[in-house]
C-alpha cells in the first residue's frame, strides 16, 4: 500500500520530445561549432552550386561555341559532352578509392582545385573532341570531390544526428542547382557562355584557396574514409545527381 500511495502522490514532469524544427536547429548547431564538418559541406555546396553549372549549361556550349549555326550538330556535341561528363565521374570516384584514402581531407582539397582550373580551361576549348575531354576531366575532379566531402561527413557526423547532417548536406549539394542553372542561363544570354563557365570556375578556385585557412587539412588523416565507403557515396550522389 506504501507503495501505491507514493507512486499516486508522486507527480514526473511529461517527457516532452523533441520537435522536428529543434532538431534541425540542434543539428545546425553541431555543425556550426565543428569545421570537420561544414568545411566540407560549404566546399560541395559551391561546387555543386556553381562549378557543376557546366553540366545543364552544356548544350548551351555545344551551340553557341562548338556548332554554331546547326542545332542537330549542337544535340549530338552535346550528348558527347554528357557522355564525357559520366564517364569522368565514374572514373573519379572509382579511382579516388584508392588515391585519395591516405590522405582524404587533402584530396578533398586538391580535387576541388584541379576541378575548378580544368572548369577555366574547358571554358577555352572550340573543338568537340578536346571539350568532351576537357568536360570529362572536370566531371572527375569535382564528383570525386562531392564524393570525398560526403564520406568526410558520415564519418564525423555523431550517430544521433548523422541523418539530420546528411539530410542538410544533400540539401547544400542539390537544393541550389535549380537556382544557380537560371541565374547562370541569364548570365549567359548577357555575357556568353565561355565568361560565364569561366567565371564559375574562377569563383570555386577562389572559395577553395578560402578554405585552406582551416585546420581540417592538416595531418595525416588515413582512417577518416574507407574505400568501400567512398564508392557507396559516390554511387548515391551520382543517381541523385542523373
Amino acid at each position: 500500500l506504501a507503495v501505491i500511495g507514493v507512486w499516486l502522490t508522486t507527480r514526473v514532469e511529461a517527457h516532452v520530445p523533441p520537435t522536428v524544427r529543434g532538431k534541425v536547429v540542434d543539428a545546425f548547431r553541431h555543425i556550426r561549432s565543428r569545421p570537420v564538418l561544414w568545411v566540407p559541406m560549404a566546399i560541395s555546396a559551391v561546387l555543386s552550386s556553381v562549378g557543376v553549372l557546366y553540366q545543364p549549361l552544356s548544350i548551351v556550349f555545344a551551340s553557341e561555341v562548338l556548332m554554331p549555326g546547326s542545332q542537330s550538330r549542337a544535340e549530338t556535341a552535346n550528348s558527347w559532352l554528357q557522355a564525357a561528363i559520366g564517364i569522368g565521374a565514374a572514373i573519379g570516384i572509382s579511382v579516388l578509392a584508392r588515391w585519395g584514402r591516405p590522405r582524404p581531407r587533402q584530396t578533398l582539397l586538391a580535387t576541388g582545385i584541379a576541378g575548378s582550373i580544368l572548369l577555366i580551361a574547358a571554358s577555352f576549348t572550340a573543338v568537340t573532341w578536346l571539350s568532351a575531354l576537357a568536360f570529362g576531366a572536370v566531371g572527375a575532379a569535382l564528383f570525386a570531390n562531392m564524393t570525398l566531402a560526403i564520406a568526410l561527413v558520415q564519418r564525423h557526423a555523431p550517430n544521433e544526428m548523422r541523418g539530420r547532417i546528411m539530410g542538410i548536406h544533400m540539401m547544400g549539394i542539390l537544393g541550389l542547382i535549380p537556382v544557380t542553372a537560371m541565374a547562370g542561363s541569364s548570365l549567359a544570354r548577357a555575357f556568353g557562355i565561355q565568361k560565364v563557365i569561366a567565371g564559375t570556375g574562377f569563383i570555386c578556385f577562389a572559395f577553395l584557396l578560402l578554405a585552406t585557412r582551416f585546420p581540417i587539412f592538416d595531418g595525416d588523416l588515413a582512417h577518416d574514409a574507407t574505400p568501400e565507403e567512398q564508392i557507396a557515396t559516390g554511387t548515391v550522389l551520382a543517381e541523385e545527381g542523373s
